[in-house]
């Protein structure tokens, strides 16, 4: 029991009360317009005064509120490294492509990660990989020669995905959270199911998938690759001897399914922790339901911005809060 959590989890459950909930997606998403959208989130207590034009800042700007309060709130920010890791980790895709094709990174560029984005700007230039320290060196030098040599963008990409999954695994080594560590092991397996899943759609080999996929403790990924070469029945027939065997229907009755289960999943294992007042669990779920605030404002905004139907956002929203 570690009693420093206790004031920093009641500040965090004073402000999710201010989280919207189904009701009030609902609400934004019956907006007539993307400047009502706006008035409805104005009232909600986000940003939007000058920048009417440009939800993306709004919800950097909302989901910089939000690091900047954990960062008040836990001492040792290197406790929220797997949370942050993904932010590095997409920008080091960005750097490298945008390297390779010579084109301007700084509009692909996400704030709010661990790593200072100009120091790996200039290792890639200076085609210093070993100056990114452990985990993304490997991965910079293996991704950059991959796009020189093949300009297989994908490839590049799932060579940094892998070494995203993995920095998130080993800092989940490095801690005694319980939570952490489930929500580590979660994010490696739903990732390897993922790869596993798509790559059999795409007919990927098994060199492939045994360089994509990440070993844990509660997946075999050496028999998951192997279903994958041999067909979607064969994943799931394994994944039923899994404690994941709850996904079998998910993925077996809809296109969407994989991102229905995850997202069922995911909200299980925050709400299981919101109570655990000694620990830095519902401080990492707080954010993590942040995010999924913004990722499902940012498909109505976008929608309601680009007129795009009501009933086409629908189907992606049921996704998160179906």
């Amino acid at each position: 029991m570690n009693e420093s959590y206790a004031y920093a989890v009641a500040r965090i459950r004073s402000i999710e009360t201010s989280l919207l909930d189904k009701s009030h997606i609902e609400q934004l998403l019956d907006c007539k317009s993307y400047s009502q959208c706006l008035s409805f989130l104005k009232d909600k207590g986000f940003s939007c005064d000058n920048i009417e034009d440009n939800y993306d800042k709004i919800l950097s700007r909302e989901m910089e509120k939000v690091r900047n309060l954990l960062f008040e709130l836990v001492e040792d920010r290197s406790l929220l490294n797997i949370i942050l890791y993904p932010t590095d980790y997409n920008n080091l895709k960005a750097i490298i492509k945008s390297y390779v094709m010579n084109v301007n990174v700084e509009q692909f560029l996400l704030n709010g990660g661990t790593a200072d984005l100009e120091h790996i700007i200039d290792c890639i230039k200076r085609l210093n990989f070993s100056e990114l320290g452990e985990g993304m060196s490997k991965a910079s030098k293996e991704a950059f020669e991959t796009l020189v040599h093949t300009s297989d963008g994908q490839l590049c990409d799932v060579i940094i995905d892998k070494a995203l999954i993995e920095a998130i695994n080993n800092e989940a080594g490095k801690t005694k959270s319980k939570f952490v560590k489930k929500y580590a092991e979660f994010v490696v397996a739903s990732s390897d199911i993922k790869i596993a899943l798509r790559a059999q759609k795409m007919n990927k080999d098994l060199d492939f998938l045994n360089m994509a996929l990440v070993n844990c403790s509660s997946l075999d990924a050496s028999r998951l690759a192997m279903a994958a070469t041999q067909g979607k029945k064969d994943i799931l027939k394994y994944l039923e001897t899994t404690s994941y065997f709850n996904i079998v229907p998910y993925v077996d009755n809809s296109i969407y399914g994989f991102e229905r289960w995850y997202e069922r999943e995911l909200s299980e294992l925050i709400e299981n922790e919101r109570y655990n007042s000694f620990t830095i669990g519902p401080i990492i779920s707080y954010y993590l339901k942040k995010e999924k605030e913004i990722k499902t404002i940012r498909i109505i905004l976008a929608g309601k911005f680009h007129g795009i139907d009501k009933d086409l956002m629908k189907g992606r929203l049921n996704i998160l809060y179906g």
